[in-house]
């Protein structure tokens, strides 16, 4: 995988050593999340070829392994991303699989209106998130604050009351 700079430079990102994968023919895919994914059509674990997402500074992980089995095996085709957040695509084999996504929440504002704490975070539609906290970080139990929160979109809200504690440590998490 090679990238080419806006003054025509062409700078080699990754080189499969077929370990990896081999023989990659379609497309990448950009995720929402920046991530740059693709198939190997051979390589991987059992020569079948695999799924696998690279940053564009060249950093690869390896996603999924084709068996070749009730897999399918061997992919050709470019990867879509749904709305769902989920990859999609197919194989020779005929197959169509499911590449499912599964990002932690990330939070993208903190603020504070009164005596009232606000949250937003970045999250995938469909996603369930809780929201915790814990009053120090010597405790190994975090508690619920509210209800979990399915998400409809791409980004989630929460609003609580601060608490009688004098400090409180906080968290979101994915439930599902």
């Amino acid at each position: 995988m090679f990238k080419i700079t806006t003054s025509g430079a062409l700078i080699a990102l990754y080189i499969f050593d077929g370990n990896d994968g081999g023989n990659p023919q379609a497309p990448l895919m950009q995720g929402t999340d920046g991530n740059l994914y693709g198939t190997t059509t051979y390589g991987g674990a059992d020569s079948a070829g695999n799924v696998f997402k690279i940053t564009t500074n060249g950093a690869l992980t390896g996603l999924y392994s084709f068996t070749g089995g009730n897999d399918g095996g061997y992919p050709e085709a470019g990867m879509m991303q749904a709305s769902d957040g989920n990859f999609y695509s197919t194989t020779t084999q005929g197959n169509i699989f499911r590449l499912e996504v599964i990002e932690p929440p990330v939070l993208s504002s903190l603020t504070l209106t009164g005596n009232t704490l606000n949250f937003t975070w970045r999250t995938i539609a469909g996603q369930t998130n809780q929201v915790q906290y814990k009053t120090n970080l010597i405790q190994t139990d975090w508690n619920n604050l509210g209800n979990a929160i399915t998400a409809t979109n791409s980004t989630l809200t929460f609003s609580t009351p601060i608490g009688p504690d004098s400090q409180r440590f906080y968290r979101v998490v994915r439930i599902q």
